[in-house]
This record gives C-alpha cells, structure tokens and sequence, in this order.
C-alpha cells in the first residue's frame, strides 16, 4: 500500500523490526488505543492557504500517548525522533515546526488524540510523518507545555503486519536531550523561550467578550515586551469553554482576542502592526470542561510570538 507514492522517495531496505524507537527519559505512557480496520486521514504536506494536504490510510490504527515530565523543546523532541525513525525503515516525508507546519490550519488537522489526554498547544507544536517499507504509516505528534510535553504516536498498518515498538525511558540514555522552560515570573524570557504565553490574569465572563476592568500585569509585560522588541509580534489566541456550538465560540474566542489587542493599543500605545487578534473557540482546551473551574481556565487569551 504504497500511499505516498509520488510524495516520498521509495523506502528504505531494512525491516520494521530492525530498530526499536525509544523516547525520552522520564516518558509515562498515558494512552493506548486501537482501531481496527479504518480509514484514517494524515496531513503529507505542510499547509498552504490554509489548505493542508492530506492523505488517506486504510488499515489497523493504534495511537498511543505519553507525558514527559519535565518538559522538552519542540526541536529537541524532533531532533531526537527524526533519525530513529529512518533508522528504523521509515522514509519521512514531512517534519515541521508549528509555524513551518502551517500554523493554525495545520494543528485543527493533526489527528490527535481528544484533551485532556493529549495537549496541543497552539504555539508549541511538531509533527513528524513517515511511511515504512510494507505500507505502515506512522504520525508523531508532539507539544509541549510550561511543566509537561506530550508526544503522541499513531500507526496506520495493513492488516495483518506488526507496528512498531517504542521502548521505555530504561533503554534511553539519562542525559537531558532539551532545554528547561525560562522562569515563569519572568514574561519576557518565557515568551522568547517557548514562542507563547498565557496572559493568565486576564477575566471574561462565560458568553462574554467584554475584557474586566482593571489593571493587568499580564498586558504591562505583554506591552513592555513589544516596546523593547519593535520588530517582533505577537497573535493573541482567544479560546472558550465547550458551552455552546463550534461557530458560536469561534466567534466568541476571537472577539476576546480583539477585546485585548483593542485594550494593548488603546492604554499601552501598542503599535497595530505589532498585534494580531484571532480565535479557536474551544478547540485547544488545557482542562476538563466538565467543570466550572476547568471552564474557566479554558476562557483565556494567549500571546503566540510570529516570524518577524
């Protein structure tokens, strides 16, 4: 099942058994799920326009999960994967970076695994693609947060052929292979260090895009930050709960993101061009909706740095 034809160079020679991937230390498997004999949609190309290629698999899929405590850089993560699954007899077609992936459009099409189990963050992403010499597909997934990185594996085999082993963090060396998120308290080398940050003392009330009165320390540094750095800028990311349908909250997310771009230039004597307001309703959520608490963490804006 050569799926790829035409979009990756032929496989390499060696078996699927020929070489186990192994992930960092202090990985924790947190997710094991198989699906039979389906029919699963990958991205094969970075996104242009808005529009990701894709291509599609039929066969027996497994994703699995596991949290990385403490967390890694994306290019670590890459760096270290990347030649263990070429290694391993997978030709890549596609390793990206969040931005290089495509941005936004690229991460609503990652098939990951539903939150809260697997973590995406918007501004902190990788992807790595890869099809084998027997017709098995594989998709890493990776993200990271302030204190936790997620890698997520899926698997796409004809049936009846063996996936992949990925062994435990024994077999990996004890070396740390990624850099430390910056101090949180300091904003600035956070938002340099991980490309985004939540502007956590910001306040909407549940269906409202009206931004609480009051002074926000979070949008002082937000401000200081493109004043010192006048070539930089920054997309703020609204996102909601899960109250209420996709369009509606798409549209509530992104009328608080604009709510705080219009508060930055309007106190803060922010250039425009430095800003950008944009919103994903409730696609990228970091707590259970289930509660009240978990509802409120997930209305929020975060500042998301871009390519000069």
């Amino acid at each position: 099942m050569k799926w790829l034809a035409g979009i990756v160079p032929a496989c390499l020679a060696s078996t699927l058994g020929a070489q186990e991937l192994a992930l960092p230390e202090g990985a924790t498997l947190i997710h094991d799920e198989s699906e039979p004999a389906i029919r699963a949609v990958l991205p094969s190309g970075a996104a242009q326009g808005g529009t990701v290629p894709t291509a599609t698999l039929e066969g027996d899929a497994r994703h699995r999960v596991w949290r990385l405590v403490p967390s890694h850089s994306i290019a670590s993560l890459l760096a270290s994967l990347g030649p263990q699954v070429e290694a391993a007899g997978f030709s890549p077609f596609l390793t990206c970076e969040t931005w290089e992936c495509g941005g936004y459009s690229f991460r609503l099409a990652m098939p990951d695994v539903d939150p809260p189990t697997m973590i995406v963050d918007l501004g902190r992403f990788g992807y790595i693609g890869a099809e084998g010499a027997t017709g098995t597909a594989l998709a890493f997934i990776l993200s990271t947060t302030r204190d936790s990185s997620y890698v997520q594996l899926t698997t796409v085999t004809p049936v009846g052929i063996a996936a992949p082993a990925v062994v435990g963090a024994a077999q990996v060396a004890a070396e740390p292979l990624l850099d430390q998120p910056a101090d949180p308290g300091d904003f600035s080398a956070t938002l340099l260090e991980t490309g985004g940050i939540v502007l956590e003392d910001l306040r909407f009330e549940p269906g409202s895009a009206t931004l609480a009165a009051g002074s926000f320390a979070s949008l002082t540094s937000l401000a200081a930050f493109l004043r010192e750095n006048p070539t930089r800028r920054v997309v703020l990311v609204g996102h909601s709960d899960a109250q209420g349908s996709t369009a509606g909250n798409m549209a509530l997310s992104k009328r608080r993101a604009e709510a705080v771009r219009a508060r930055l230039l309007a106190e803060f004597d922010v250039p425009g061009s430095q800003v950008q307001a944009d919103g994903v309703g409730y696609l990228a959520p970091r707590a259970s909706n289930d509660t009240e608490d978990g509802r409120e963490a997930n209305r929020r804006v975060e500042a998301v740095l871009v390519q000069p």
